[in-house]
């Protein structure tokens, strides 16, 4: 009896963890000089911001309040790591928006970020691993794991659990008293191991471009061109069914919107459904996105993409980019594993719908990891959509690498995958093997399967169906085991925790 199981299935943590914990007050050795009437002599951030102060690189709001617990933005965050080493930068004056001079020199650099008004969006603190490790190694981090374990390893970050990359959180929101104290730390840093000089004393001058505005970035009208079948957004719930005729099925969603979805000729596409029309939509297959710039799956890869684009950077561990203006946001998925990093999927949204959660909790009182919309309660039929979204994108994937021959739905390994992800969930132990010894082969044995082939990919922390397929076809072992060609079934089980269960009979 073959068995065909990859134990690569470590846990899998959403996008960027976080960097540091800032639970204590650092001594500095020089006084207190600030005042804010917010921060209290015996602020754990106080002697950070005091320093932050005395350097020039912050200032209160005008009402002599810091507001410590207000989330910084991603302009701020580079603005305040920039300012920190003005022997290694040096930056023009702006006479536009005050980030320009910022983000020119970022792009100089190659440095990873997002978004194209930065100042619109709180900045999470795994987003600032990154940005550090670009300016302390002057190169792009692989994965937003080396950035974190980067400063662990020297130091300059400390764990929120404990002192490694699982013991982080994922997408907690960095605040100004957090952002400070993280760039004292980086100054400290520099000091301590580099002279001082953050550029290891290459000085760099960033001149005053011919246009602040991004050369080649998609403007609203352009993304907003891109149609999905043929199907534009804002189109109506009746325009749509008329076009493509009724969904094959409609999925609940943990935010405001609900999938319509449709599997046809072995492809796979959806469409985003608020308000009684399409306000995004989602495909991995070939030869359905036209417009916008143009960009299509298995044609354009990730260099060609970097070179359309001027303002925007790949950040996620899960390989996407992000293409964003005013209204909506383009995220492009990548599939590392072909010969040239080929864009996998495509998903476009309205920003004005992408991050609202829905307003209701159901039955199922499952805490699910959202991106958009943390700590979110999700009822059961909402997992059971997910369940057959992992199971209707990786048919996509297989069928667009040549497995033509759809694997099965199988309620057993659907039984089986649940029961596994609620226990892992409930223990909080991402395991291939049960807490009593059970592989996974003996798991779906007790389900009544029967098989000569089987293997099992596992994950936690990702929002949704989209998210964790595009994280395990970003690993070689999970993405051989959704391509094994001698598996006919599968199962996938949702609770929280996600798990596929393959066999081949």
């Amino acid at each position: 009896m073959k068995h065909y199981f990859k134990k690569t299935g470590l846990t899998l943590f959403l996008s960027l963890a976080l960097i540091l914990s800032l639970t204590q007050a650092t001594s500095f050795a020089y006084a207190a000089k600030t005042s804010f009437s917010d921060v209290p002599a015996k602020h754990w951030a106080k002697a950070t911001i005091d320093w932050g102060v005395q350097l020039g690189i912050i200032q209160g709001d005008g009402n002599n309040r810091f507001r410590p617990n207000d989330p910084v933005n991603q302009a701020e965050f580079m603005a305040l790591l920039i300012r920190a080493f003005t022997n290694d930068y040096e930056v023009y004056k702006s006479n536009g928006k005050w980030y320009e001079p910022y983000y020119a020199l970022a792009k100089q650099l190659n440095w990873q970020y997002e978004h194209s008004d930065p100042t619109r969006w709180s900045f999470e603190r795994g987003m600032a691993a990154m940005l550090i490790y670009n300016a302390l190694e002057q190169k792009e981090a692989n994965s937003g794991r080396e950035a974190v374990e980067f400063l662990l390893n020297r130091g300059i970050a400390t764990g929120k659990t404990s002192n490694d990359y699982q013991g982080f959180g994922s997408f907690d929101t960095l605040t100004r008293a957090e952002a400070v104290t993280f760039i004292y730390r980086v100054y400290n840093y520099v000091n301590e191991t580099r002279n001082g000089s953050i550029s290891k004393g290459n000085k760099i001058v960033v001149e005053i471009p011919k246009t602040t505005e991004p050369e080649d970035t998609n403007t609203v009208s352009e993304i907003a061109t891109t149609t999905l079948a043929g199907v534009k957004l804002n189109t109506s719930i009746k325009d749509l069914v008329a076009i493509l005729g009724e969904p094959t099925r409609k999925a609940k969603t943990p935010y405001i919107y609900d999938w319509y979805v449709y599997n046809k000729d072995g492809k796979h596409y959806r469409y985003a459904i608020a308000d009684n029309k399409v306000v995004g939509f989602y495909s991995n297959s070939l030869g359905v996105f036209a417009g916008g710039k143009d960009y299509e799956i298995g044609r354009d890869n990730e260099a060609t993409v970097r070179k359309k684009q001027a303002y925007t950077s790949s950040v996620t561990i899960v390989n996407t980019f992000n293409i964003v203006d005013e209204s909506y946001t383009l995220e492009l998925m990548f599939d590392p594993y072909t010969s040239n990093k080929d864009v996998d999927s495509m998903l476009l949204m309205d920003k004005s719908y992408l991050e609202k959660p829905a307003s209701t909790s159901g039955s199922g009182g499952v805490t699910f990891g959202l991106v958009n919309a943390p700590g979110t309660s999700l009822d059961t039929q909402v997992m059971k959509d997910l369940e057959l979204g992992v199971f209707d994108i990786t048919n996509a994937y297989r069928y667009k690498h040549g497995l033509t021959t759809p694997l099965k739905w199988s309620p057993e390994a659907n039984k089986s995958a649940y029961l596994h992800s609620k226990e892992m969930y409930e223990h909080q132990n991402l395991e291939h093997n049960s807490l009593d010894g059970r592989t996974p082969f003996d798991r779906m044995t007790e389900q009544g399967i029967s098989y000569y082939t089987a293997g099992e990919n596992i994950a936690s922390g990702y929002p949704d169906d989209i998210t964790v397929m595009s994280a395990w076809i970003s690993s070689k072992g999970h993405r051989d085991n959704i391509l094994y060609p001698d598996f006919t079934h599968l199962g996938v089980g949702v609770y929280s925790y996600y798990t596929q269960n393959f066999y081949g009979q």
